[in-house]
């Protein structure tokens, strides 16, 4: 689990994390500490400095209306991203299946009828270890019928109960504990040999300095392997530190450590900072100590990357894609992409504001994120070069696999490949995506102080 010492020191879309330990301005009268006006004071002096929408917060005096309320009472109604949670609070938590139960799944119609198939499983966590595969198909839920009326509710009241009990088409009856997931930062990597060609194929979950280790491994696997294309697998990738793209950046691509990697675009106080690949990368959290110069010796430096996307692909994932493009060809298949083109603080409450009370951290929108060439402003999302989609075919094949549509499209525009099979399952017809879990939801888990 992270620390929350590492959610303040590293940058991150989800969290461009620092540490704030000042007292709020007094707009009113100073509350007593560890009381709700206190703390809303407080949010709302923060928010005047940092919020990029902060020439639009409501003007008037606090309350002693719950934090968490009158935090997102603030946000603008473009803001789909700002959050708030209190250390052992765990209603500010935002749980999902995948880091409670270990597996998400997805609800389609295809050729009119309703499937619920299991998109991702997380590697190492109790939904694997008893059998659960990416493309199995749900036939109860607790006991009950998933259908396109009840499958929101039943999944929201999942989260909040001990057990799962899942039915599977096969016949197997699971029975999952919910407990906290910690998701590894490579789910899995090949290599795939064609010909002429030998591809690299990395899925990465996050952006985390958890997986550092893991990812120097696999790039000096493929640097013996000799490969000569690789594939990033970024479909579930719901983002992370900054200074771990930089990390990948200067491991997969031909970049320099001194080219320019992004641009922050804050408000009128905050303005705008430029910031290099190792400049990005020395945000690195405490405990690491990576440099520009010793990535770039293990470098794979190429000059592609295939990027495989869906629309649950955000925040730091969607800054790679953006980011690499001005220095590398970026071959970008899949869905077009979430759209958190912004970046947050993570701001925590002193304990002169606390009193006995534990600390709220809250997550403003703060900076606007654009590349070298000034790109940015996709809040719309990335549109990939080529569509494909993660449910244009049944089954789902696992991550990898040469049978999957988004990896067999990878191999079927080479000149020298060709494979029927494959290129079938890339046109075969698209079912119709009526239920995921929403990504937007997921905040960090703050264990302790």
């Amino acid at each position: 689990m992270k620390s929350l010492c590492h959610l303040r020191s590293a940058i991150i879309l989800s969290t461009l994390a620092i540490s704030l330990l000042t007292g709020c301005k007094k707009e009113d009268d100073p509350a007593p500490a560890g009381t709700h006006k206190a703390v809303n004071q407080w949010i709302i002096s923060q928010m005047k400095h940092y919020y990029y929408w902060n020439n639009q917060l409501p003007s008037g005096k606090t309350d002693e209306t719950s934090p968490d309320i009158y935090f997102k009472s603030l946000l603008v109604p473009q803001d789909h991203f700002s959050s708030i949670l209190q250390t052992k609070n765990t209603s500010t938590y935002g749980n999902t299946l995948a880091n409670t139960f270990g597996f998400d799944f997805i609800q389609i119609s295809q050729n009119g009828a309703i499937h619920n198939i299991i998109s991702q499983v997380v590697p190492y966590s109790q939904a694997q270890q008893s059998g659960l595969s990416r493309g199995d198909t749900i036939t109860a839920w607790n006991d009950q019928l998933l259908t396109t009326a009840n499958v929101s509710d039943l999944t929201q009241t999942a989260l909040s109960r001990n057990t799962l009990r899942l039915t599977l088409q096969s016949g197997v009856t699971l029975q999952l504990a919910s407990a906290y997931i910690a998701q590894p930062v490579i789910y899995t990597h090949r290599i795939i040999q064609q010909q002429d060609k030998t591809y690299g194929y990395i899925y990465l979950s996050q952006f985390d300095f958890s997986g550092a280790y893991d990812l120097i491994r696999v790039v000096e696997d493929f640097r013996q392997k000799k490969i000569t294309e690789l594939i990033l697998d970024m479909r579930y990738n719901a983002g992370g530190q900054v200074s771990f793209a930089a990390f990948c950046s200067l491991l997969l691509a031909k970049v320099q450590a001194d080219d320019t990697f992004l641009m922050y675009q804050g408000n009128a106080s905050l303005g705008l900072q430029r910031l290099s690949f190792a400049q990005s990368l020395s945000r690195q959290p405490d405990g690491y100590s990576f440099t520009a110069e010793d990535l770039h010796s293990k470098s794979l430096h190429l000059g592609r990357i295939h990027i495989l996307s869906t629309s649950y692909t955000a925040s730091a994932a969607e800054l790679l894609i953006n980011n690499l493009s001005p220095y590398v060809e970026i071959i970008h298949i899949g869905e077009t992409t979430m759209g958190k083109d912004m970046a947050s603080v993570t701001l925590t409450s002193p304990d002169n504001i606390n009193g006995s009370s534990e600390s709220w951290h809250i997550l403003p929108l703060v900076y606007k994120l654009y590349n070298k060439n000034n790109k940015g402003d996709y809040s719309e999302g990335l549109i990939p070069q080529y569509a494909v989609s993660d449910h244009n075919s049944l089954p789902l094949y696992p991550f990898g696999s040469e049978q999957d549509p988004y990896v067999a499209f990878v191999l079927s525009r080479s000149s020298s490949f060709r494979n029927t099979s494959l290129q079938k399952a890339v046109v075969s017809k698209e079912g119709q995506l009526l239920y995921h879990s929403d990504p937007k939801e997921y905040k960090p888990i703050i264990l302790s102080e």
